[in-house]
Protein backbone atom coordinates (compact mmCIF):
# COMPACT_ATOMS: atom_id res chain seq x y z
CA UNK A 1 0.00 0.00 0.00
CA UNK A 2 1.22 3.18 -1.11
CA UNK A 3 2.18 6.05 1.66
CA UNK A 4 -0.69 8.23 0.47
CA UNK A 5 -3.59 5.19 1.04
CA UNK A 6 -2.13 4.72 4.50
CA UNK A 7 -2.39 8.01 5.28
CA UNK A 8 -6.16 8.44 4.16
CA UNK A 9 -6.64 5.21 5.87
CA UNK A 10 -4.94 6.45 8.94
CA UNK A 11 -7.21 9.69 9.01
CA UNK A 12 -10.58 7.59 8.41
CA UNK A 13 -9.54 5.24 11.53
CA UNK A 14 -8.31 7.89 13.72
CA UNK A 15 -11.76 9.48 13.53
CA UNK A 16 -13.90 6.24 14.23
CA UNK A 17 -11.79 5.16 16.66
CA UNK A 18 -11.90 8.57 18.54
CA UNK A 19 -15.61 9.05 18.12
CA UNK A 20 -16.00 5.38 19.40
CA UNK A 21 -13.47 6.09 22.25
CA UNK A 22 -15.23 9.71 23.17
CA UNK A 23 -18.88 8.36 23.31
CA UNK A 24 -18.08 5.06 25.45
CA UNK A 25 -15.93 7.89 27.82
CA UNK A 26 -19.12 10.22 28.00
CA UNK A 27 -20.87 7.01 29.23
CA UNK A 28 -18.23 5.97 31.50
CA UNK A 29 -19.03 9.99 32.81
CA UNK A 30 -22.45 9.38 33.53
CA UNK A 31 -22.11 6.19 34.94
CA UNK A 32 -19.35 7.91 37.80
CA UNK A 33 -21.35 10.91 38.38
CA UNK A 34 -24.28 8.49 39.25
CA UNK A 35 -22.31 5.82 41.27
CA UNK A 36 -20.66 9.40 43.01
CA UNK A 37 -23.85 11.54 44.02
CA UNK A 38 -26.45 8.93 42.88
CA UNK A 39 -27.45 10.85 39.46
CA UNK A 40 -25.82 12.45 36.88
CA UNK A 41 -25.28 15.66 38.59
CA UNK A 42 -23.79 17.65 36.28
CA UNK A 43 -26.82 18.26 34.22
CA UNK A 44 -28.31 19.25 37.44
CA UNK A 45 -27.89 23.58 37.57
CA UNK A 46 -27.93 22.89 41.71
CA UNK A 47 -25.39 20.68 41.89
CA UNK A 48 -24.80 18.57 44.76
CA UNK A 49 -27.50 20.91 46.93
CA UNK A 50 -30.14 17.94 46.95
CA UNK A 51 -27.56 14.94 47.50
CA UNK A 52 -27.19 14.06 51.77
CA UNK A 53 -24.31 15.87 53.30
CA UNK A 54 -22.70 12.72 54.34
CA UNK A 55 -22.52 11.89 50.98
CA UNK A 56 -21.17 14.78 49.93
CA UNK A 57 -18.18 15.64 51.99
CA UNK A 58 -17.33 11.71 51.89
CA UNK A 59 -17.53 10.56 48.18
CA UNK A 60 -15.13 13.29 46.98
CA UNK A 61 -12.51 11.85 49.25
CA UNK A 62 -12.69 8.45 48.22
CA UNK A 63 -12.50 9.53 44.46
CA UNK A 64 -9.40 11.59 45.47
CA UNK A 65 -7.85 8.73 47.45
CA UNK A 66 -8.45 6.71 44.53
CA UNK A 67 -6.63 9.11 42.17
CA UNK A 68 -4.04 9.48 44.29
CA UNK A 69 -3.02 6.20 44.31
CA UNK A 70 -3.28 5.84 41.37
CA UNK A 71 -1.16 8.96 40.58
CA UNK A 72 1.60 7.62 43.32
CA UNK A 73 1.76 4.33 41.40
CA UNK A 74 2.59 5.81 37.94
CA UNK A 75 4.68 8.24 39.07
CA UNK A 76 7.02 5.45 41.01
CA UNK A 77 7.04 3.82 37.12
CA UNK A 78 8.41 6.79 35.83
CA UNK A 79 7.42 10.31 34.25
CA UNK A 80 4.19 10.53 32.69
CA UNK A 81 4.24 11.84 28.89
CA UNK A 82 1.51 14.35 27.84
CA UNK A 83 0.16 14.61 24.18
CA UNK A 84 2.20 17.83 23.62
CA UNK A 85 5.44 15.95 24.74
CA UNK A 86 4.26 13.08 22.01
CA UNK A 87 4.34 15.27 19.46
CA UNK A 88 6.97 17.68 19.75
CA UNK A 89 8.75 18.58 16.65
CA UNK A 90 12.58 17.76 17.73
CA UNK A 91 12.00 15.36 20.85
CA UNK A 92 8.91 13.34 20.18
CA UNK A 93 8.44 11.03 23.15
CA UNK A 94 5.86 7.74 23.06
CA UNK A 95 2.73 7.80 25.30
CA UNK A 96 2.99 4.37 27.18
CA UNK A 97 -0.51 2.63 28.37
CA UNK A 98 0.14 4.93 31.94
CA UNK A 99 -1.88 7.48 29.96
CA UNK A 100 -5.06 5.68 29.63
CA UNK A 101 -4.88 4.88 33.43
CA UNK A 102 -4.00 8.26 34.25
CA UNK A 103 -7.13 9.50 32.29
CA UNK A 104 -9.22 7.30 33.84
CA UNK A 105 -8.02 8.25 37.29
CA UNK A 106 -8.44 12.32 36.08
CA UNK A 107 -12.18 11.00 35.16
CA UNK A 108 -12.68 9.22 38.61
CA UNK A 109 -11.47 11.86 40.88
CA UNK A 110 -12.98 14.84 39.07
CA UNK A 111 -16.88 12.64 38.85
CA UNK A 112 -16.36 12.18 42.75
CA UNK A 113 -16.38 16.09 42.74
CA UNK A 114 -13.10 17.74 42.57
CA UNK A 115 -12.91 21.14 40.68
CA UNK A 116 -11.40 20.16 37.61
CA UNK A 117 -12.08 19.53 33.82
CA UNK A 118 -12.68 16.06 32.48
CA UNK A 119 -11.76 17.10 28.85
CA UNK A 120 -7.86 16.30 29.36
CA UNK A 121 -8.57 12.23 29.63
CA UNK A 122 -10.65 11.85 26.53
CA UNK A 123 -7.50 13.56 24.50
CA UNK A 124 -5.03 11.35 26.35
CA UNK A 125 -7.01 8.77 25.66
CA UNK A 126 -7.54 9.37 21.42
CA UNK A 127 -3.94 10.53 21.53
CA UNK A 128 -2.79 7.32 22.52
CA UNK A 129 -5.07 5.01 20.10
CA UNK A 130 -3.96 7.72 17.55
CA UNK A 131 -0.10 6.75 18.22
CA UNK A 132 -0.91 2.78 18.02
CA UNK A 133 -2.74 3.65 14.77
CA UNK A 134 0.35 5.94 13.08
CA UNK A 135 2.52 3.32 14.50
CA UNK A 136 0.56 0.19 12.91
CA UNK A 137 0.43 1.89 9.17
CA UNK A 138 4.13 3.39 9.53
CA UNK A 139 3.05 6.68 8.94
CA UNK A 140 6.53 8.06 9.98
CA UNK A 141 7.40 11.30 12.04
CA UNK A 142 5.76 13.45 10.32
CA UNK A 143 2.18 11.19 9.79
CA UNK A 144 2.21 10.18 13.35
CA UNK A 145 2.89 13.80 14.32
CA UNK A 146 -0.60 15.04 12.49
CA UNK A 147 -2.57 11.70 13.20
CA UNK A 148 -1.74 12.01 17.28
CA UNK A 149 -2.99 16.07 17.77
CA UNK A 150 -6.03 15.05 15.11
CA UNK A 151 -6.96 12.13 17.00
CA UNK A 152 -6.42 13.70 20.68
CA UNK A 153 -8.14 16.73 19.67
CA UNK A 154 -11.10 14.74 17.64
CA UNK A 155 -11.31 13.42 21.88
CA UNK A 156 -12.41 16.89 22.90
CA UNK A 157 -14.37 16.84 20.11
CA UNK A 158 -16.63 13.39 20.37
CA UNK A 159 -17.29 14.08 24.17
CA UNK A 160 -18.58 17.78 23.81
CA UNK A 161 -20.26 17.54 20.36
CA UNK A 162 -17.90 20.48 18.92
CA UNK A 163 -16.37 19.45 15.88
CA UNK A 164 -15.46 22.91 14.64
CA UNK A 165 -13.48 23.51 18.06
CA UNK A 166 -11.55 20.06 18.03
CA UNK A 167 -10.54 20.74 14.32
CA UNK A 168 -9.25 24.30 15.69
CA UNK A 169 -7.73 23.03 18.62
CA UNK A 170 -5.58 20.32 16.90
CA UNK A 171 -4.48 23.89 14.50
CA UNK A 172 -3.86 25.94 16.86
CA UNK A 173 -2.47 24.39 20.24
CA UNK A 174 -0.51 21.27 19.37
CA UNK A 175 0.19 21.41 15.33
CA UNK A 176 0.74 24.61 14.45
CA UNK A 177 0.60 24.46 10.39
CA UNK A 178 2.37 26.93 8.55
CA UNK A 179 -0.77 28.03 5.73
CA UNK A 180 2.14 29.37 3.26
CA UNK A 181 2.76 25.37 2.20
CA UNK A 182 0.93 22.46 1.12
CA UNK A 183 1.74 20.59 4.29
CA UNK A 184 0.04 22.95 6.21
CA UNK A 185 -3.59 22.89 4.43
CA UNK A 186 -3.31 19.03 4.37
CA UNK A 187 -2.83 19.24 7.97
CA UNK A 188 -6.29 21.16 8.14
CA UNK A 189 -7.96 19.03 6.17
CA UNK A 190 -6.84 16.36 8.40
CA UNK A 191 -7.38 17.99 11.48
CA UNK A 192 -11.24 18.67 10.10
CA UNK A 193 -11.93 15.22 8.65
CA UNK A 194 -10.89 13.91 11.80
CA UNK A 195 -12.66 15.53 14.16
CA UNK A 196 -15.88 15.49 11.92
CA UNK A 197 -16.02 11.85 11.90
CA UNK A 198 -15.05 11.51 15.38
CA UNK A 199 -17.91 13.87 15.91
CA UNK A 200 -20.52 12.05 13.77
CA UNK A 201 -19.30 8.63 15.58
CA UNK A 202 -20.30 9.90 18.99
CA UNK A 203 -23.25 10.33 17.94
CA UNK A 204 -23.91 6.70 18.36
CA UNK A 205 -23.42 6.57 21.29
CA UNK A 206 -25.05 10.02 22.89
CA UNK A 207 -27.43 12.11 20.39
CA UNK A 208 -26.71 15.80 18.35
CA UNK A 209 -27.40 18.14 21.34
CA UNK A 210 -25.71 20.78 22.74
CA UNK A 211 -24.03 20.50 26.55
CA UNK A 212 -25.58 23.60 28.02
CA UNK A 213 -29.02 24.38 27.46
CA UNK A 214 -29.78 28.28 26.64
CA UNK A 215 -32.99 29.86 28.27
CA UNK A 216 -36.26 30.36 25.81
CA UNK A 217 -35.85 34.07 24.44
CA UNK A 218 -36.79 36.60 21.60
CA UNK A 219 -33.36 37.89 19.48
CA UNK A 220 -31.19 39.99 21.14
CA UNK A 221 -31.07 43.15 19.02
CA UNK A 222 -28.20 45.33 19.30
CA UNK A 223 -28.07 48.53 20.93
CA UNK A 224 -25.46 50.85 22.27
CA UNK A 225 -26.06 50.09 25.83
CA UNK A 226 -25.26 46.18 24.70
CA UNK A 227 -22.44 47.66 22.73
CA UNK A 228 -20.99 48.86 26.29
CA UNK A 229 -21.80 45.90 27.73
CA UNK A 230 -19.80 43.84 25.46
CA UNK A 231 -16.85 45.86 25.29
CA UNK A 232 -17.15 46.33 29.85
CA UNK A 233 -17.55 42.21 29.56
CA UNK A 234 -14.31 42.33 27.42
CA UNK A 235 -13.01 44.50 29.92
CA UNK A 236 -13.52 42.36 33.18
CA UNK A 237 -12.68 38.89 31.19
CA UNK A 238 -9.36 40.28 30.26
CA UNK A 239 -8.23 41.24 33.80
CA UNK A 240 -10.06 37.64 35.12
CA UNK A 241 -8.35 35.27 32.82
CA UNK A 242 -5.19 37.10 33.79
CA UNK A 243 -5.98 36.43 37.68
CA UNK A 244 -6.91 33.16 36.58
CA UNK A 245 -4.18 32.18 34.90
CA UNK A 246 -2.14 33.49 37.86
CA UNK A 247 -3.46 31.22 40.25
CA UNK A 248 -3.02 28.21 37.87
CA UNK A 249 0.86 28.65 37.69
CA UNK A 250 1.08 29.72 41.45
CA UNK A 251 -0.48 26.51 42.56
CA UNK A 252 1.54 24.08 40.02
CA UNK A 253 4.64 25.93 41.05
CA UNK A 254 5.94 23.62 44.01
CA UNK A 255 4.64 19.94 42.96
CA UNK A 256 3.51 17.65 45.53
CA UNK A 257 5.99 14.95 46.04
CA UNK A 258 5.68 11.75 44.68
CA UNK A 259 5.70 10.38 47.84
CA UNK A 260 2.63 12.48 49.07
CA UNK A 261 0.37 12.51 46.91
CA UNK A 262 -1.82 9.76 47.26
CA UNK A 263 -2.82 11.35 50.52
CA UNK A 264 -2.68 15.26 49.54
CA UNK A 265 -5.12 14.46 46.59
CA UNK A 266 -7.87 13.34 48.77
CA UNK A 267 -7.05 16.31 51.26
CA UNK A 268 -7.68 19.09 48.36
CA UNK A 269 -10.79 16.87 47.18
CA UNK A 270 -12.43 17.03 51.00
CA UNK A 271 -11.57 21.09 50.94
CA UNK A 272 -13.38 21.33 47.59
CA UNK A 273 -16.08 19.12 49.43
CA UNK A 274 -16.45 21.57 51.93
CA UNK A 275 -16.55 24.94 49.91
CA UNK A 276 -19.50 23.28 48.01
CA UNK A 277 -21.26 23.04 51.15
CA UNK A 278 -21.95 27.06 50.82
CA UNK A 279 -21.46 27.13 46.76
CA UNK A 280 -22.96 23.37 45.81
CA UNK A 281 -22.55 24.63 42.12
CA UNK A 282 -18.47 24.30 42.52
CA UNK A 283 -17.85 20.20 41.93
CA UNK A 284 -16.93 19.04 38.72
CA UNK A 285 -15.74 20.29 35.96
CA UNK A 286 -17.86 23.77 35.98
CA UNK A 287 -20.90 22.43 33.71
CA UNK A 288 -22.97 22.78 36.73
CA UNK A 289 -21.99 26.41 37.37
CA UNK A 290 -22.49 27.76 33.82
CA UNK A 291 -25.87 25.86 33.41
CA UNK A 292 -26.55 27.40 36.93
CA UNK A 293 -26.05 30.71 35.52
CA UNK A 294 -27.93 30.12 32.03
CA UNK A 295 -31.00 28.84 33.45
CA UNK A 296 -31.42 30.58 37.20
CA UNK A 297 -31.62 34.48 37.75
CA UNK A 298 -28.64 35.04 39.96
CA UNK A 299 -27.78 38.11 42.22
CA UNK A 300 -25.03 40.03 41.74
CA UNK A 301 -23.16 38.92 45.19
CA UNK A 302 -24.14 35.03 44.55
CA UNK A 303 -22.57 35.53 40.75
CA UNK A 304 -19.32 36.73 42.39
CA UNK A 305 -19.27 34.30 45.17
CA UNK A 306 -19.68 31.17 42.60
CA UNK A 307 -16.67 32.76 40.38
CA UNK A 308 -14.17 32.95 43.52
CA UNK A 309 -15.51 29.43 44.83
CA UNK A 310 -14.65 28.01 41.31
CA UNK A 311 -11.29 29.67 41.02
CA UNK A 312 -10.94 28.72 44.77
CA UNK A 313 -11.37 25.13 44.15
CA UNK A 314 -9.70 24.48 41.26
CA UNK A 315 -6.37 25.93 42.49
CA UNK A 316 -7.00 23.86 45.50
CA UNK A 317 -6.92 20.66 43.20
CA UNK A 318 -3.86 21.78 41.48
CA UNK A 319 -2.32 22.50 44.86
CA UNK A 320 -2.69 19.31 46.29
CA UNK A 321 -1.55 17.14 43.05
CA UNK A 322 -4.91 16.38 41.24
CA UNK A 323 -4.74 16.46 37.57
CA UNK A 324 -7.27 17.44 35.15
CA UNK A 325 -8.28 20.42 32.45
CA UNK A 326 -9.12 24.06 32.99
CA UNK A 327 -11.13 24.30 29.78
CA UNK A 328 -14.74 24.16 31.52
CA UNK A 329 -13.46 26.05 34.92
CA UNK A 330 -12.63 28.83 32.44
CA UNK A 331 -15.65 28.54 31.16
CA UNK A 332 -17.28 28.61 34.12
CA UNK A 333 -15.48 31.53 35.70
CA UNK A 334 -15.72 33.62 32.45
CA UNK A 335 -19.68 32.91 32.15
CA UNK A 336 -20.36 34.40 35.77
CA UNK A 337 -17.71 37.26 35.25
CA UNK A 338 -19.98 37.80 32.17
CA UNK A 339 -23.67 37.28 33.75
CA UNK A 340 -22.38 39.94 36.81
CA UNK A 341 -21.45 42.42 34.07
CA UNK A 342 -25.27 41.63 32.24
CA UNK A 343 -26.52 41.94 35.64
CA UNK A 344 -24.77 45.18 37.29
CA UNK A 345 -25.67 47.26 33.73
CA UNK A 346 -29.05 46.34 34.09
CA UNK A 347 -30.09 43.21 32.06
CA UNK A 348 -32.52 41.53 33.96
CA UNK A 349 -34.25 38.60 31.29
CA UNK A 350 -32.71 35.15 31.40
CA UNK A 351 -32.34 35.14 27.94
CA UNK A 352 -30.03 38.55 27.35
CA UNK A 353 -28.10 37.40 30.82
CA UNK A 354 -27.15 34.08 29.08
CA UNK A 355 -25.53 35.69 25.88
CA UNK A 356 -23.61 38.14 27.89
CA UNK A 357 -22.49 35.21 30.26
CA UNK A 358 -21.43 33.05 27.29
CA UNK A 359 -19.79 35.66 25.74
CA UNK A 360 -17.68 36.04 28.88
CA UNK A 361 -16.88 32.32 29.06
CA UNK A 362 -15.67 32.63 25.61
CA UNK A 363 -13.67 35.76 26.36
CA UNK A 364 -11.82 34.40 29.77
CA UNK A 365 -10.98 31.34 28.11
CA UNK A 366 -9.40 33.04 25.08
CA UNK A 367 -6.99 34.34 27.45
CA UNK A 368 -6.39 31.51 29.16
CA UNK A 369 -5.78 29.26 26.60
CA UNK A 370 -3.85 31.77 24.28
CA UNK A 371 -6.35 30.70 21.11
CA UNK A 372 -9.08 33.04 20.33
CA UNK A 373 -10.11 31.12 17.46
CA UNK A 374 -10.54 27.89 19.44
CA UNK A 375 -12.26 29.36 22.32
CA UNK A 376 -15.03 31.11 20.59
CA UNK A 377 -15.86 27.70 18.32
CA UNK A 378 -15.39 25.52 21.71
CA UNK A 379 -18.11 28.16 23.51
CA UNK A 380 -20.62 28.72 20.83
CA UNK A 381 -20.66 24.99 19.90
CA UNK A 382 -21.44 24.12 23.65
CA UNK A 383 -24.77 25.63 23.25
CA UNK A 384 -25.25 25.51 19.19
CA UNK A 385 -25.65 29.47 19.28
CA UNK A 386 -28.11 30.99 17.63
CA UNK A 387 -26.78 34.14 15.36
CA UNK A 388 -27.20 36.86 18.12
CA UNK A 389 -24.85 35.60 20.28
CA UNK A 390 -22.38 34.06 17.38
CA UNK A 391 -22.15 38.45 16.48
CA UNK A 392 -21.61 39.42 20.50
CA UNK A 393 -18.82 36.40 20.97
CA UNK A 394 -17.22 37.20 18.05
CA UNK A 395 -17.20 40.78 19.05
CA UNK A 396 -16.19 40.93 22.41
CA UNK A 397 -13.48 37.78 21.91
CA UNK A 398 -11.55 39.87 19.48
CA UNK A 399 -11.56 42.58 21.72
CA UNK A 400 -10.46 40.59 24.72
CA UNK A 401 -7.59 39.36 22.46
CA UNK A 402 -7.06 42.42 21.28
CA UNK A 403 -6.42 43.25 24.57
CA UNK A 404 -4.55 40.20 25.74
CA UNK A 405 -1.97 41.15 23.09
CA UNK A 406 -1.51 44.91 24.27
CA UNK A 407 -1.33 44.27 27.30
CA UNK A 408 1.11 41.22 27.01
CA UNK A 409 3.58 43.27 24.76
CA UNK A 410 3.50 45.97 27.26
CA UNK A 411 4.84 43.46 30.07
CA UNK A 412 7.26 42.29 27.86
CA UNK A 413 8.59 45.60 27.21
CA UNK A 414 8.41 46.65 30.70
CA UNK A 415 10.37 43.72 31.89
CA UNK A 416 13.21 44.44 29.41
CA UNK A 417 13.42 47.59 30.99
CA UNK A 418 13.07 46.85 34.42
Amino acid sequence: MSRSLRVVLAVILAGIVAGVAGGLLSLLNHGIETLAMGHPYFRDPAGVAAVPTWRRLCVPVVGGLIAGLVWAWLRRRGQMVSVRQSVDVENPRRLSPGTVVDAVAQLVVVGSGTSLGRETAPRQITGYLGQAISERLRLGPEGRRTIIATASAAGLAAVYNVPLAGALYALELILKPDLRTVKGWLEVLAAAVVSGLATVTAWLFTDNAATYWLPHRSALHPTWHDGLTLLLVAVVCLAGGGLFGWCVTAARRRPVPDRAIWWTVPLGSAVVAVIALVVPQVPGNGQIMVQSVLQTPLLLTTLGLMAMAKLLGTAIALRTGATGGLLTPSLAVGACLGAMVAVATGNVTAGDVAVFAMTGAGCLLAVTQGAPLFALAFTLELVQAPADLITAACAAVWLTWAGHLVATRALARWRRRA
